[in-house]
């Protein structure tokens, strides 16, 4: 099971939070959703908390977005050579799922900083989302010790 914290953006759009709770048991851990709007795009963005690895996918049709998501995942992790058993196992952990809200700021602040970034990619230079995902994956942080969420995936699946 995985932990979806979700902004207040992503809720009104049919969501409810879980109120049981329970802990994920994937190896990346819980991911942060927020809604963005740049047009003529609609498209949520993934965070992960512990890497801080951007996923961006496309918002509609909404009912479907968590399955998505795990979709552009897979392919993604696939991208970046994780063993295909590993990436397997992941994606069928992440089958359930359970949503809460946003809890920590330091996350949602890296996730603005992806957002303006994503100005410069989504209409300067356009490519597909997941290359999108992948340029600013190398991003250094200060809130993972100045190294970019590739690096922190990298220890974090081994």
């Amino acid at each position: 099971m995985v932990i979806y914290r979700c902004t207040q953006k992503i809720i009104k759009r049919g969501f409810d939070f879980s109120s049981v709770e329970l802990k994920g048991n994937t190896i990346l851990g819980e991911w942060y959703c927020d809604y963005i709007v740049k047009k003529p795009y609609h498209l949520v963005l993934f965070t992960n908390a512990i890497s801080l690895l951007p996923i961006f996918t496309k918002a509609s049709p909404i009912d479907t977005l968590f399955a998505r998501f795990t979709s552009d995942l897979e392919l993604f992790l696939q991208l970046m050579g994780m063993n295909r058993e590993k990436v397997n196992l992941e994606i069928d952990k992440m089958q359930e799922y359970s949503i809460k809200p946003t809890n920590n700021r330091r996350i949602l602040g890296v996730m603005n900083d992806y957002k303006v970034a994503l100005n410069f990619y989504l209409f300067d230079n356009p490519e597909t989302l997941i290359a999108i995902s992948r340029h600013l994956a190398e991003t250094p942080f200060s809130v993972i010790n100045f190294q970019s969420p590739i690096e922190v995936f990298g220890k974090q699946i081994k």
